[in-house]
């Protein structure tokens, strides 16, 4: 029985995945309408972090901003089936703008490998398909718990990357093994680290545990820092795909006396940069600040 229900599962998103772009990003907003207007615990978790990092809007434009933040993060669910289906060079020709493309280029001829750090925001796996189509590269994903629909993604994935591995331990080691290779590798750091690793930095105000990952690897390995992320152009037209040279910023904090991993200093500060630019299209519906020093839970449930 729940081979059959996966197979339906996956013809589901076959047909999906047939959509056009643009019309899966429609569905998606609207998707994330009704999940704002239903009272989802997605519109709780985004009201909650909104209310940590933005205490000087108004009440309207808080709720304005949940609004947009449910529509954005449903419409990069909705780009998914596609991203699994469609040719991949296809995909590609939604990166309308590409800034800073030859400081990528420039800083993997240097020969020393490069790790790109990106955050949340946009269309981060369409971003990571850039890299893995003009790179060897090597990248993690977060295997869904059905077995067969984990098989479709690896290998939809490993069409642009071959090397490709769960978010686990052997994962860990293939991406020492890529950047030992002086090859490119790809990672959204701004992901909550589950085991007793991570360092809290200051993020909109608040305490968030972030990854020290990206740090040891530098430390160990010292590869050119790229930060990367692809917008949503506001004409709904395709996207506009950002890189940057983050080492700069690392020296920086390198030089500052108390920093104790300066490589997520420095993605996290300007991470929070760049999401003031774009708060809609950040995932605000992620419990970024679930960790806390004192033990505070910011989305315990109120008893009713």
């Amino acid at each position: 029985m729940k081979k059959i229900g996966a197979q339906a599962l996956i013809l589901i998103l076959f047909l999906w995945g047939k959509l056009s772009f643009k019309t899966a990003q429609r569905i998606g907003a609207m998707i994330g309408v009704l999940l704002y207007y239903c009272k989802s615990d997605m519109r709780r978790i985004a009201r909650i972090n909104i209310d940590k990092c933005f205490p000087e809007l108004s009440d309207y434009h808080k709720r304005k901003l949940v609004k947009k933040t449910l529509q954005q993060t449903c419409m990069t669910g909705a780009e998914m089936p596609g991203i699994l289906f469609k040719n991949p060079q296809k995909l590609l020709k939604q990166i309308q703008v590409v800034h800073g493309g030859d400081v990528s280029q420039r800083l993997y001829e240097e020969g020393r490998g490069v790790m790109v750090v990106a955050p949340h925001l946009g269309s981060y796996e369409i971003a990571s398909m850039y890299y893995s189509s003009k790179y060897p590269s090597a990248m993690l994903y977060t295997p869904p718990k059905i077995k067969t629909l984990d098989k479709l993604i690896l290998r939809a994935r490993s069409r642009l990357c071959e090397n490709m591995s769960p978010a686990n331990q052997k994962g860990v080691k293939m991406l020492f093994k890529a950047i030992a290779k002086k090859e490119v590798i790809a990672m959204l750091t701004d992901q909550v680290p589950v085991d007793a690793g991570g360092t809290y930095i200051d993020f909109f105000g608040n305490p968030a545990k972030t990854m020290n990952f990206a740090g040891k690897l530098y430390e160990r390995y010292k590869p050119a820092v790229v930060l990367s992320y692809a917008v949503r152009n506001a004409d709904g037209k395709g996207l506009t795909l950002f890189n940057e040279d983050l080492e700069p910023l690392i020296k920086q904090y390198q030089a500052i006396d108390g920093v104790e991993d300066p490589v997520a200093y420095a993605f996290t500060k300007r991470f929070e940069e760049i999401i003031r630019q774009y708060p809609e299209q950040y995932q605000w519906t992620y419990k970024r600040f679930k960790y806390h020093p004192d033990r505070v839970d910011y989305y315990k449930k109120d008893k009713k």
